[in-house]
Formats: structure tokens, sequence, C-alpha cells
């Protein structure tokens, strides 16, 4: 991304003009002009992109705005780690051309030499970046930057991802990885800059391709859903898995952006010295990996199904497929539960619906709720719900019920007798099924952690859903693969173990109710 560039897409993104400018900082239009043009350059010497950076900090006026210059320092940082202030970070992203890192280059020929200057960058204690130029047999010419230690890694797939944000056309990005997460997870705040450059990535409007390694420790594995989950409703993003699990020897990890640029690391969990990350930026080596995932890829199965607005019966269907299973459901939702909703709402909801479909819909919700009623007595169920949202339902005029599964996107507002009605049939059900549970959850790392409603039926399958809408028309996403069904329900039940054991007891669950009915009158 050249310097006009990105000056145009400054413009763009804080809505300024050349007079705002040339007013602030005392430039001719004319001047302004040509820089927007790409005919000329801003002087470094005459302080002129220290300027325009203290311009556009300060031009800023939203929260996107913020998020979008913050993630662009952010991402350049790991290009300059030299560098500390802000306003210092962005006048060197808006002197530097992100085509490729402006870095003094080492030259490297095939000869008896090369691996003794590969020792000589790997003992370097900086994690900096360094480049060799390897002349093949073919006379390919071959860029390849190397990232020393796990800060170092962190550094290069800060670029990878920043390089894939600045693209201005959507494009197919590759991600694998069966490494240890230890170079992803030491760093408190890298898994936060890692969600958001793949929020910002996906509503760009890239098309991810994902391969999970299901196998991994739960705790991990939790970790990587709490991350694609959310961004798997946003759109944009193909989930697949290995059928045979295995575990090799040598592990690596392969980001690719089509054509663009490509990061590669491999390790054995035997040294400090393979701690080096790669950033290919020629195009041969950047095909050869992308050959190299969808090789892998060809061997894979879809990790979910995506449901949308257009197919929201097919999800009913599916769930009462799921529904007469005997198995042990927990579920976690931040809206209360539609199982105790009067059918009045669901009938509400037909309404808005094409006859046809909303006559099919209300056949499904019946069967539902029938079935849930002859099954549930024999199930072992617990529904943790945070207790804010059944407050704010009664307390608060404007709170509406969101649950994409059976509403889509709409907010459906609740009458205050339904409102009554909804607590009275969770307390008769609560008292008359001994192994029906739910309990409230106040304020807990958890709750504030999850990302996504989820319903797990163990060894049958999960279903994940939007705790709002999501920018697309996916309403939920369903699985059966075997390792993610478990580690979710595991997940739900070390949720359940942090909620106090006094709050699991029927008796304080069935107050709380009652309490939420007074709160009405």
């Amino acid at each position: 991304m050249f310097f006009h560039e990105k000056y145009a897409y400054l413009y763009r993104l804080l809505n300024v003009n050349h007079k705002q400018i040339a007013k602030q900082c005392g430039y001719d239009v004319s001047l302004l002009s040509r820089w927007k043009n790409g005919n000329r350059l801003p002087s470094h010497k005459n302080g002129q992109y220290r300027e325009l950076a203290k311009f556009f900090i300060g031009a800023i006026k939203t929260q996107a705005q913020r998020d979008e210059i913050n993630m662009i320092i952010a991402g350049h940082r790991a290009i300059a780690p030299h560098l500390t202030l802000d306003v210092d970070v962005f006048e060197d992203w808006l002197m530097t051309s992100n085509t490729k890192p402006e870095i003094s280059l080492m030259n490297y020929s095939l000869n008896s030499d090369t691996l003794t200057q590969l020792r000589s960058i790997i003992s370097n204690n900086d994690a900096m970046i360094q480049d060799s130029n390897v002349v093949l047999d073919t006379q390919t010419r071959t860029d390849v930057y190397i990232y020393r230690s796990n800060h170092g890694k962190r550094d290069a797939v800060l670029y990878f991802l920043n390089t894939a944000l600045e693209l201005q056309e959507p494009t197919e990005i590759y991600v694998f990885s069966d490494e240890d997460q230890g170079w992803w997870m030491e760093d408190e705040n890298f898994p936060t800059l890692w969600m958001t450059y793949l929020k910002g990535i996906a509503l760009k409007g890239h098309r991810m391709n994902v391969i999970f390694l299901t196998t991994r420790p739960s705790e991990q594995y939790i970790r990587a859903l709490n991350t694609w989950l959310p961004l798997m409703l946003i759109g944009h993003v193909n989930a697949f898995y290995f059928p045979n699990y295995s575990t090799h020897s040598v592990k690596s990890t392969t980001f690719v952006i089509k054509d663009t640029l490509a990061y590669v690391s491999l390790s054995s969990q035997l040294s400090d010295v393979e701690k080096i990350g790669y950033l290919h930026f020629d195009l041969p080596s950047i095909q050869m990996q992308t050959a190299l995932f969808l090789g892998r890829m060809a061997a894979c199965q879809s990790l979910v199904t995506t449901y949308s607005i257009e197919t929201q019966l097919a999800l009913l269907d599916r769930m009462m497929q799921v529904e007469p299973a005997d198995y042990a459901l927990k579920s976690f939702h931040q809206h209360p539960s539609p199982y105790f909703l009067p059918l009045s709402v669901f009938e509400r909801y037909a309404l808005s619906l094409p006859l046809e479909m909303g006559n099919r819909y209300l056949s499904i919700i019946r069967k539902y709720l029938k079935a849930r009623e002859n099954i549930v007595p024999t199930l072992d169920v617990f529904e943790v719900i945070p207790y804010k949202s059944m407050k704010d339902l009664i307390e608060d005029p404007n709170h509406m019920l969101f649950n994409s599964r059976f509403f889509a996107h709409r907010y459906m507002k609740l009458t205050l007798s339904e409102i009554k009605e909804f607590l009275n049939n969770a307390i008769e059900t609560i008292s008359s099924i001994k192994n029906y549970k739910m309990a409230f959850l106040y304020r807990t790392q958890a709750q504030k952690d999850m990302n996504v409603n989820i319903a797990v039926r163990q060894h049958s399958g999960a279903l994940m859903t939007p705790i709002k809408p999501s920018p697309v028309n996916h309403i939920a996403i369903f699985t059966t693969e075997g390792n993610t069904v478990a580690t979710l329900f595991k997940y739900l039940t070390s949720l359940q173990d942090q909620i106090p054991s006094s709050y699991h007891q029927k008796e304080e669950t069935l107050q709380t109710l009652k309490d939420l009915i007074r709160m009405c009158d």
C-alpha cells in the first residue's frame, strides 16, 4: 500500500478534505492534491509526514474510526518495535510502503557458507527481521524474512494480519496450525489483537479457510472456538477438520494470503532454536504453501453446518432430530430460555413470515414443545442464564428477547402477561422434574468470555447462536464433530462449577423466579 493509497484511504475513513488539512497544517491545496494523486510525496525533512500524522489522529471522531486507526498502529508497531509513541508509529506507517518491509537485506547463495549465515541469524538475541535472497537453480528469486523467538513469531503474524486488513479487494486466506499455542498465549494482549484483526478481516469480506485441530487440549481448543465461532456467524469463514485423528512429531503453522504473502513455521518441540517464523513474499513460495494447504484441506471435512434466515426451518427440523437423544443437555443463553415461552410469542413471529412458511413454522414449534415435554423428564438438563437478562426483561421497558434459532434476526417484545407465564412455566418445570436444573449467572469471567450462546447435547451435537444479530443472514451453526461437542460440554460444565453451589439448589432458583414474578406486579 503506497502513500497515495493510504492518504486516500484516510480521507474516506475520517471524512476529511483538502481545505481542512490546508487550514490546520498550512499547506497549499494544490500540493495536497498532488500527494493524493501520487504525483508527489511529502517531505520527511520538513516534517510534513509528522504534521499529517498529527492531523489524521486528531481528526478521529467516532469509535469505529478510532478502532481502525488503532489497528493500523498496532500492526505497524510489530514492524517498528523501536517506536513507542502512537504518533511516531503512525508517521512511520505513512512513510513506509507496505508492499514489503523496508529492511536491510542480506544476500544468500547456495554455497557452504549458507548454514553458517543462517545460524548467525538464529543466534541473534533480538527478534529482528532478516531477509535472504536465494538464487535457485531455476534462477527464481525468493525473499524470505526470518522472525526469531515467540515474540518474533507474533510480530510476523501481526504483519500478516495487517497486510490482509489493508488489501483493497477481498481475497482467499488459508489458516492452519497444529503447533503448541505457547507463542500465542504467553502475551496476554496478543489474543485480543488476533481476534480484533480477524474480525476486521472478516468484515472486509475476505474468505478465510480454517483447518481446526480438534484434538487440542480442551482449554486450548475452547479458546480457538471462542475466537472463531463469532466469525463464522459473521460469515466468510469456512471451517474444516481432519476426520482421521493423529499426532505428528513435526508440527507446523501455515497462514497464506492468496498470491500476496505466506507465513510458515515448523517445530518438533525439542528446542528453543525452532522458535522461528518465516514470511514469504515471492509468488512461487506463496503458491507452493497454498497448494500444500489445499492438499491438507482435500482430506478434511466441514467442521460445522451454517444456517441462515432462509434455512431457518431446516435448522428447526435438524434440532428435532437431535431432541429425542437420551443424553444430558447443558446450555448457556444470554437471553431467557425459549423453552418456557408462551405459544403466543411464537405465533406472533409466525405472522411475520409468508403464510405457508408461517404455518410450517408453527407446526414444527408445536412438535418441538411436545417433544421437550416428553423427553425432559428422562434427561439431566442444566441451563445457565445471566440474572441480568431476566431482570432487564421485567424492569427495562425497551428490553427485547433475541433468539436467532426461533426468531431469526427479530427482537421479540414480551407483554407483561407473557413474562409472567414464562416465569410460571419455569417454576412448574423445575418443581416437578427432578433432573431439570436452572442456575442464574451473576458476575464471572466466563460470562465476559462467552461470545455466543451454546446448547450441547452430550455425544450428539452442539448448537451455537449469536448473542445479537450478525451483519449477514447467519442465525446458527451446528456441529456433530465428537471432540468439538465434548470440548463445549466440558466448557459448560466448568461454567457450571464457577457458580456457587447454593445457586444450584432448586429452592434457591425457585425463590429467585418467584421474586421476579413479584417484580412484575
